[in-house]
């Protein structure tokens, strides 16, 4: 499988955000995980689901997450961007998954309009950019808004698998993954063992006629 790719998706650097906490991250990304029927092999199964998985278009996702953005106060000039963080797929375990990860941005910086609070001493200060988007993506990084985009994204995975000819189902938790992963192992195990049997009998065969 590839190696992951880097993720400077909640790095300071970009659109002028500030990273967001460990905690915070947690809560805005998602996984999907897949169980797909019919690969074969790594080289060539696992490597296409892999592509595909890859090439997830995410624009229900970033699209349903800034409708619930414009809900929140504050979103104006805000908007999400969202991308896919990592994609595997594994034979012979037959197991594929994907990473989503969003966040707030700021349209135009420039003109942002910030929201005003007082500190402890009643002063009027203005917080700064960073807060702001902070303070939105954490509004975002609630349950439902999770299980909404883990819907669908979960659809978009299995339409897109299904559409190179695999048939797979969701994992919805982390004992269903295991689960499923150990079972595959051990079928693909003794597949192995009895393709093993199988030739020694065919070699015992040969030497006795």
């Amino acid at each position: 499988m590839n190696s992951p790719p880097t993720n400077p998706f909640l790095s300071g650097d970009d659109h002028g955000s500030s990273s967001i906490s460990n905690d915070d991250d947690a809560q805005t990304k998602i996984k999907v995980d897949l169980q797909v029927e019919g690969m074969m092999c790594q080289k060539n199964c696992g490597s296409t689901v892999q592509t595909a998985l890859a090439n997830l278009d995410l624009d229900d996702v970033r699209t349903w997450l800034e409708q619930r953005l414009q809900s929140l106060e504050s979103a104006a000039n805000k908007k999400i961007e969202a991308r896919l963080a990592d994609a595997v797929a594994d034979f012979p375990t037959c197991y594929a998954g994907a990473t989503i990860e969003w966040r707030v941005v700021a349209e135009d910086h420039d003109d942002l309009i910030l929201m005003h609070s007082r500190d402890d001493d009643g002063d009027v200060e203005a917080p700064t950019k960073d807060d702001e988007l902070t303070q939105l993506a954490q509004q975002l990084a609630t349950e439902d808004v999770r299980q909404e985009v883990l819907r669908i994204a979960v659809e978009l995975a299995i339409d897109e698998v299904e559409c190179i000819g695999f048939d797979c189902a969701h994992l919805a938790t982390a004992s269903e993954v295991a689960a499923h992963r150990e079972q595959a192992k051990l079928e693909y195990d003794e597949k192995e063992r009895q393709k093993k049997k199988d030739a020694a009998t065919l070699r015992a065969n040969a030497v006795a006629a």
